[in-house]
């Protein structure tokens, strides 16, 4: 083994160009592998930070056939059905997140809360990182209030005191007791405060509701626990007149967190693969090309005694150092692009847990052995298929090559551009798609529109007219600001990741079927919401100032119009809770607006007036003449002004919220562009490799036509020809492949078909020009040959 080495070692030492281009192949196939692999690690293959994380799962509801998933539901529901019911589960722990109003040193600050069952950090199977868990006692009503901080929120506020146990901390004017403070890696329910459900106000009042978490028996699958919601939540229906397709949906805790990357990771694992594929048939192609070199060392060899094992042996050695010499660059490129993913995308917060650690060097070794094989296979079997007695004559007209190692390297050429087709294929679905749900009309300008969310204190606000009050002053000093045109607000924001709603009853319509009530959500707004949205008002009219005394009125959208009335006029038209004091009366009728998704249909909405429904809760929509986020010094200000304790969020800008829902498919869009553009590169090389040994190969070939009469163009055409077939052979089967994986990627496209004939055509052209260039320098070549010098060619 160690003459194999010192042998390779000086044959490459002795063609420093062409090795160096094949480790350079490999260096960007290792690195792009590794580092997408450290990805893959982070998202779907690291085991949560849980004890035994495999029997955790979440249970959250879903209406088929309103288009709505993981949503939560009413506590009773949880509490006296799913958890008390069930045999499936050893524990389940109900959770609501919301914001609470936290006072620090006279300061108030709006923070993210989460209410929890007592159970919660034993049902996910985890312990605080200091201090201690909830008990039972303390999840109840009159309870001393305690809470638990995450471990963000401990750094960030309290400067990582390890003495803040047992210290107080005042949420909405309410003393808590810090009893404990989370693990760093506890990261995947998000907040900043824990606090029983029992100590909520809310909880006692109105019932909120939650989303459930539960660890499995154990020997007790997801399907057998989802079998026993599905006959729980049919009881449910018949007994509530839920809509017939309400149910729960069991979901294993990992599925459910990765939900949202796992297409697209996977997509780019592919992708990935796909490229080190083309490296790898680079790298045999150029070793290919060696060989045939040395055929006659190989025959000289070969008739000495060297068994054919013996020589293939020798020609695995030095792929295999090739292999490892691009492992070294491949890390250090695997590390560089792990740091720029990190870079260019700090809002993706998976991203954060992407690392090179042992699993990712364990993965960049196997990759290595894995080019090691695939590189040198071809080779290794040309050699093993050599014709000695050719070989070994000084003149033979297969010295240096032959038509079994020709066809070879030709398969491989046609190999890359069929996976050359795949991924720009790939690449050119996803930007067209995106470019689609980029193009969508959310319904309103959110151009030069500022938000901020405004949580006001129940202790202090626990008078809707003292809510009323403060927001109408707040909404009345920013449109006197200088710089601001207009300024409402909404309980909901748009693309704020929260609505609410349910189900109604239609006047004068014939009674629903158990559970075919319709559903709408439901926004309030004050009267100048739609003109500072600029939301165009299909007919009827907006509220105005005399709505304010007035019977309950609301604006609703275009889809619940065309649901609940019809064909018909829908203002004056009246639905509610079928009670005599519930009707709300329809003044008009607004365009759609995409208020959670742009690439999710319209839900039916209706929007009352703040003052008719004031919440403690409101964000505040401001649009400015310039930069929106000039006027967050205005708008903190005008909170400050009317109560100096009053918390606000942080100002942002309504576009930038927008273009950030669409930030992991444009992150996934952008790399496998990316790697597209790789892989079209490195066919490119393959090609321009192989078109450059063909015209060496049949230079003596080339100065016979041009003595004959051959022109320059039919020398040109010639070569040309050759590109072309090859090419053509790689489109035709690299489509075939795009066909046949269509309906994979199907569900990650927005209004796109994966079989759509324009992307196809331009894809084949884009990579069918690409080849062509590539082998313009040695086409060129070929036609300016001296003939005299072709013909003395041996």
């Amino acid at each position: 083994m160690r003459r194999d080495l010192v042998y390779a070692a000086r044959s490459m030492a002795a063609h420093p160009g062409l090795y160096a281009a094949a480790v350079l192949t490999l260096a960007l196939g290792i690195g792009v592998n590794t580092a997408m692999f450290s990805v893959l690690d982070a998202v779907l293959l690291r085991p949560l930070p849980l004890r035994q994380p495999e029997r955790v799962v979440t249970i959250l509801a879903r209406i088929p056939h309103l288009n709505i998933r993981f949503a939560f539901v009413e506590y009773n529901t949880f509490s006296e059905w799913w958890r008390a019911r069930n045999k499936s589960f050893e524990d389940m722990a109900a959770y609501t997140p919301g914001s609470a109003n936290l006072l620090i040193n006279g300061e108030a600050e709006q923070v993210s809360s989460v209410r929890v069952s007592a159970s919660f950090l034993r049902v996910l199977g985890t312990q605080p990182a200091l201090g201690r868990d909830f008990t039972p006692e303390e999840d109840r009503p009159g309870a001393p209030a305690v809470a638990i901080l995450s471990h963000g929120m401990w750094q960030r506020r309290f400067g990582s005191d390890r003495g803040i146990i047992g210290k107080t901390i005042v949420l909405d004017k309410k003393s808590y007791a810090v009893i404990g403070v989370l693990p760093r890696e506890f990261d995947f329910v998000p907040g900043d405060v824990f606090a029983p459900i029992a100590q909520s106000a809310a909880r006692a009042m109105n019932e909120p509701s939650v989303g459930a978490y539960a660890r499995l028996k154990p020997g007790i699958s997801s399907a057998t626990a989802q079998s026993e919601i599905d006959v729980l939540c049919r009881g449910w229906v018949n007994q509530y007149h839920y809509p017939s397709d309400w149910g729960g949906e069991v979901i294993p805790l990992h599925r459910y967190l990765e939900r949202d990357m796992r297409s697209y990771v996977l997509l780019l694992s592919a992708a990935v693969t796909l490229v080190l594929l083309i490296a790898c048939a680079n790298v045999a192609n150029i070793l290919l090309a060696r060989a045939g070199a040395r055929n006659r060392e190989i025959a000289i060899r070969t008739a000495l005694g060297a068994a054919r094992g013996r020589i293939i042996r020798q020609l695995l050695t030095e792929s295999s150092l090739l292999a490892v010499m691009g492992a070294a660059p491949g890390l250090l490129l695997a590390w560089g692009c792990v740091r720029a993913l990190i870079a260019s995308q700090p809002s993706l917060p998976f991203l954060s847990k992407v690392f090179l650690d042992l699993w990712t060097l364990m993965f960049a070794l196997s990759a290595t052995v894995l080019t090691t094989i695939l590189s040198g296979l071809a080779p290794a079997v040309a050699t093993a298929r050599t014709n000695l007695s050719e070989d070994l004559k000084e003149g033979g007209r297969t010295s240096g090559d032959g038509a079994g190692r020709s066809r070879m390297r030709d398969s491989l050429v046609v190999f890359e551009v069929a996976l050359a087709i795949l991924m720009v294929v790939g690449a050119t679905l996803t930007v067209y798609s995106l470019l689609r749900l980029q193009a969508v009309n959310p319904g309103f300008n959110a151009e030069n529109i500022a938000a901020a969310s405004v949580r006001l204190s129940d202790a202090d606000y626990r008078e809707p007219s003292r809510r009323v009050a403060f927001f109408t002053a707040v909404l009345d000093r920013l449109s006197r600001t200088p710089g601001i045109e207009s300024a409402s607000m909404v309980s909901d924001l748009p693309f704020g990741g929260s609505r609410s709603g349910g189900s109604f009853v239609i006047e004068g319509a014939p009674p629903p079927k158990p559970g075919e009530q319709p559903i709408a959500f439901v926004r309030a707004v004050d009267p100048g919401y739609f003109r500072t949205l600029q939301v165009r008002l299909l007919y009827g009219r907006l509220f105005n100032d005399h709505d304010v005394t007035g019977p309950p009125v609301a604006v609703i959208n275009e889809t619940m119009a065309r649901r609940c009335w019809p064909g018909q006029d829908a203002a004056g038209r009246r639905f509610g809770n079928g009670r005599p004091d519930g009707w709300v009366t329809v003044l008009g009728v607004v365009s759609d607006m995409h208020n959670t998704a742009l690439d999710e249909p319209p839900d039916p909405e209706y929007y009352l007036m703040y003052v008719q429904h004031p919440t403690a809760a409101m964000a505040l929509v401001v649009r400015t003449r310039g930069d929106p986020l000039g006027a967050a010094p205005a708008i903190r200000a005008a909170v400050r002004e009317e109560d100096r304790q009053a918390p606000i969020s942080e100002v942002t800008a309504l576009a930038e919220t927008i273009s950030g829902s669409t930030g992991s498919r444009r992150f996934s869009t952008a790399l496998l562009g990316g790697f597209a553009a790789l892989a079209v590169m490195l066919a490119a090389i393959g090609i321009y490799g192989v078109v450059c040994w063909s015209v060496a190969r049949r230079t003596r070939e080339i100065g016979v036509r041009m003595a004959l009469g051959a022109t320059r163009r039919s020398i040109a055409v010639m070569v040309l020809r050759r590109v072309v077939a090859l090419a053509g052979a790689g489109v035709v089967i690299g489509v075939a492949g795009s066909l046949a994986l269509a309906r994979l990627v199907r569900s990650m496209l927005y209004e796109v078909s994966p079989t759509d004939a324009t992307v196809l055509t331009a894809s084949c052209a884009f990579v069918l020009l690409v080849a062509v260039i590539a082998a313009a320098i040695p086409m060129r070549r070929a036609a300016r040959s001296d003939p005299l010098i072709a013909l003395r060619h041996e």
